[in-house]
Parts: C-alpha cells; sequence; structure tokens
C-alpha cells in the first residue's frame, strides 16, 4: 500500500473517498447557506478584543518583566495571526454586513502583521481561490515536478528543499511576503500603492513607539524592539506559514496541471484539509484550520466557520481530507510531499521516486 495512502486512511476514519459522492457546488452552498449570517457584536467584540491584547502584549513585551516579557513573544505573534485572520475574513467581504466596514477593519487587522490590504485581496482572493491547487494558477505552496525540480540552478534546490523540511515554513512565507505583498514596483493601483504606504507608515509608527516606550522606562531599546516587533514578526511567519502549507498539502490531496481534471475533481471540496488542533488552539486562530468550508462558500465569517465545517462533514464523511494534527505526523508529511508527479498524480521524492 502506498504512503499517500496510508495517510489518507489515517487521515479520513479509515476509508478512500470516492470523488464522485461528492454533490454539485450549489448543492453543498445550499448546505451551509445558513451560516452566512452575520453577527456585527461577535466581529466587532473579536475585532477590539484582539487589538486591546495586541497593544497590551505589545507593553508588556517592554516594560514587564523578564519572564512576561518572554511569555508575551509567542502571544504577539499568535496575536498577529488572529489579526490576520480578520483581516483575511473582512478582505473575503464575509466578516460584517458592510462593504465599507469590512474594507477599514481589514486595513487596520493586516497592520500588525505588515500587509497591504489590495495586495492581498488581488493575490489572494482571485488567484488562490479561484485556483487553488491548480499549478500555474495558483501560487501558494506549488509544488514542482520532478522536472522542473531537476532544471532548477543548484541554489534555486537548495531553497526548494529548504521551503519542503520541517524548517521551511518561516522562511517560505517571510520571502513570499517580502517579494509579493511588499516588493518595490509600480503598482497596479493607487489604491494598492497607498495600502502600502499605510504599511510602511504603521511600520515606522510601531517601531518609533515601542523604542520610546522603552528608552522612558529605562529599558534597554534593542531588547525591547527584539522581543515587541522582531521576534513575534518571525514567530508569526512561521505559524502563517505552516497554517498554508496545511491547508492544502497532503500525501492524499493531489494538485494539478490539467484544467479539466482539476474541475471534475471538486477542488473546493478535495483539496483542502481539516486539521484537527486541540479545540482550544482551533478557537485561538479563529477556525482557520477548518477551511472546506472556507473554501466552499468564503462568505462564511470565521466566528461561523466551525459549524458550517460540522455540517459539511456530517453530510458528506469520507470525502472531506480530515488530519488530526502531530509533529510526528507533520515530519512524516514533509518527508513525503517533496515533489509532485502530475502524470501519476502522487508525490515523489526529489529524485523522481516514490
Amino acid at each position: 500500500m502506498s504512503m499517500a495512502r496510508l495517510f489518507l486512511i489515517a487521515g479520513s476514519g479509515g476509508q478512500i473517498k470516492p470523488e464522485q459522492r461528492i454533490p454539485p457546488r450549489k448543492t453543498l452552498r445550499e448546505w451551509v447557506q445558513s451560516y452566512e449570517q452575520k453577527n456585527a457584536f461577535k466581529a466587532y467584540a473579536l475585532f477590539i478584543g484582539d487589538c486591546v491584547m495586541f497593544v497590551t502584549a505589545s507593553v508588556l513585551a517592554v516594560v514587564a518583566p523578564w519572564y512576561l516579557q518572554l511569555a508575551c513573544v509567542p502571544l504577539l505573534a499568535l496575536l498577529i495571526a488572529r489579526l490576520f485572520i480578520i483581516g483575511h475574513d473582512a478582505c473575503h467581504g464575509s466578516y460584517t454586513d458592510s462593504r465599507r466596514q469590512n474594507r477599514w477593519i481589514g486595513k487596520i487587522a493586516f497592520l500588525p502583521s505588515l500587509t497591504p490590504y489590495r495586495w492581498w485581496e488581488v493575490g489572494h482572493n482571485m488567484a488562490h481561490h479561484g485556483f487553488g491547487n491548480l499549478a500555474g494558477k495558483d501560487h501558494v505552496w506549488v509544488p514542482l515536478s520532478p522536472a522542473q525540480y531537476q532544471a532548477l540552478m543548484p541554489r534555486q534546490q537548495r531553497w526548494y528543499r529548504l521551503t519542503r523540511s520541517v524548517f521551511g515554513a518561516g522562511p517560505y512565507y517571510l520571502h513570499k511576503w517580502g517579494m509579493d505583498l511588499l516588493r518595490l514596483r509600480k503598482p497596479q493601483s493607487r489604491a494598492i500603492e497607498w495600502d502600502t504606504v499605510l504599511v510602511l507608515g504603521f511600520a515606522g509608527i510601531w517601531i518609533a513607539s515601542v523604542a520610546a516606550l522603552a528608552a522612558a522606562t529605562g529599558n534597554n531599546v534593542w531588547i525591547a524592539l527584539t522581543l515587541a516587533i522582531v521576534l513575534p514578526f518571525i514567530g508569526w511567519n512561521y505559524l502563517m506559514g505552516l497554517v498554508i502549507y496545511l491547508h492544502h498539502t497532503h500525501p492524499g490531496v493531489k494538485w494539478y496541471q490539467d484544467q479539466a481534471a482539476w474541475i471534475a475533481s471538486h477542488p473546493y471540496i478535495s483539496a483542502t484539509v481539516h486539521v484537527r488542533f486541540p479545540q482550544w488552539f482551533s478557537t485561538a486562530l479563529h477556525h482557520i484550520m477548518e477551511h472546506a468550508a472556507h473554501h466552499l462558500n468564503t462568505g462564511i465569517p470565521l466566528y461561523n466557520l466551525h459549524a458550517a465545517q460540522a455540517r459539511l462533514e456530517a453530510g458528506l464523511g469520507d470525502a472531506v481530507v480530515v488530519q488530526g494534527f502531530s509533529w510526528a505526523w507533520y515530519r512524516r508529511c514533509v518527508s513525503t510531499c517533496k515533489v509532485y508527479d502530475f502524470e501519476r498524480g502522487r508525490w515523489v521524492g526529489f529524485g523522481g521516486d516514490g
């Protein structure tokens, strides 16, 4: 039995999912339509709460005793992720009923991750959600074929190997953020230009505020900048890189080069993975790992994703790829998902074996 088959059995309750069991998308969207309902109180409570916690943790990372300062580093990385996930929802127009409120919530929520709203909207909403797991169209964690990998220069092969290692999530996302979201090139529109200016302005204010607070309280400025900004930002990149990797990378999830075959595969269900974490951590990540419901209907707000995903899994059973997370499983997944043989529809090693 192949490794991919073993992984799929482990992730889907012991049965291989037959793709023909997936009903038409219209039917599935009807199943979860009621979860599109927005709740302004929940939306603003989560947004304001996360903003307040981010500011509070940033201050404590500068002025608190050393042990609390250290504790604030992973907390800040998580809060940057939480705000980013809220911004992601707002960018889809699913967070509140108001288009204008979504836009401004998204712009503000994206600031701690230094993400320009319009760059993300163009790349994520159009490319990723329009063509998830379709090589040549999607642009996130797209695997190379054995031939493509062999054609790379040695330094490019080393970089690809790094990003496909257990330590690769952070470097991958940090590089992608720098290249795709903040690169200095002529913007496609004035909206994109001003969103980038907004992010750069926030970065300057963020750095200046932390430095000023450290100086005013007699703390070391460089240590304060490291604990309140640098390490949390690195941690955020590792966390988000891992989240995005797990969303669509799994030994039992296929990638495609042929668009007709991709369409026939129901990718909004078959190409997404629900990675199960402990409930507290899933809630801490605003249920972003319950990903099939989100790809099926981006109009579902994050505070309804858990219920919508449960409805899908109850109706589709093993057709939804569900995988319990452990570090041992993650290491096995990374060791399996190196390059992708599109002709055979399977993951193989760097030499094309497997």
